[in-house]
């Protein structure tokens, strides 16, 4: 049998190791906790470390096809712009020969000389005309029809079909005087005689110059160079959308990276953070 001595040892010796075990597992369970809060906060700072890693692949390969964008879009330029010149340059010979062929510039020469001609012989009739009182009242009214325009069209108050009505009547008093210098032109023999040759002069140029007009439109030259121009100015066209495209693309991209690179400071002052209260507990 055992003393009441030994008995009483035994327990003591039992509570003790009691004791001992639950405030090892107190610790562990403190220890275990702090361990866990640690992973979570690495766990979050490698994930946005991971993000951020991603992030500058994406800007690196934004700015490369940006880069590449802007490379094509001048070429395309250089091309649009010697395509240009060079149908220009084509369409210029073409003129120039046909022109030439037409004999465009003496035609010109013909209607310079008619002009001048048919100024000299209306001179004198003018002259005569202005002095007479009919064409100087024809210049009054035509001078107060003008200034009537512009009240009229100050008028907030007419009707749109009087103010119509008002400025069509107002706009032929403005033309009494250039119907007078037109009769008295057509009434002179030498006068008029020179405004017809003007005309026919006149004429013959519009003519030549369709003529022309059509012959270029039709000229195989032209029409390859023409081509050759569209083609580069829609593949300019193309390039300028994608460039656009790419610039907008690598400025999401950065956008992204800023964001991501924010996450990461802030996951890695979290994590300094609690490291901070961790060993503030263990003092």
């Amino acid at each position: 049998m055992l003393t009441r001595m030994t008995t009483t040892r035994l327990v003591i010796g039992l509570s003790l190791i009691l004791l001992t075990a639950d405030t090892a597992w107190a610790d562990k369970g403190k220890n275990n906790g702090k361990n866990n809060q640690e992973k979570k906060d690495d766990q979050k700072v490698n994930a946005a470390q991971q993000d951020v890693k991603q992030a500058q692949d994406k800007l690196r390969d934004a700015e490369r096809d940006r880069d590449k964008a802007q490379s094509a879009k001048r070429e395309a330029d250089a091309e649009l712009k010697s395509a240009g010149s060079k149908l220009k340059k084509t369409r210029d010979q073409v003129e120039s020969k046909l022109e030439k062929e037409n004999k465009v510039e003496s035609a010109l020469m013909d209607q310079s000389a008619a002009q001048q001609a048919y100024d000299r012989a209306k001179e004198p009739v003018l002259t005569a005309l202005k002095a007479k009182p009919e064409h100087q009242a024809a210049v009054k009214a035509a001078e107060a029809a003008r200034a009537k325009i512009k009240d009229i069209r100050g008028n907030l108050l007419l009707a749109e079909t009087e103010r119509t009505r008002q400025l069509s009547d107002a706009s032929l008093a403005t033309l009494l005087p250039s119907k007078l210098e037109q009769a008295a032109i057509d009434a002179d023999p030498t006068a008029k005689d020179a405004k017809a040759k003007l005309a026919t002069a006149a004429d013959k140029v519009a003519a030549l110059r369709e003529k022309i007009r059509k012959a270029v439109e039709s000229d195989g030259e032209i029409k390859a160079a023409q081509k050759t121009f569209d083609q580069a100015k829609l593949a300019d066209d193309k390039a300028k959308d994608k460039l656009a495209t790419e610039v907008r693309q690598a400025a999401e991209a950065a956008q992204k990276l800023a964001r991501e690179q924010a996450q990461l400071a802030q996951a890695k002052a979290q994590d300094k953070a609690n490291d901070g209260k961790n060993k503030k507990n263990k003092k």
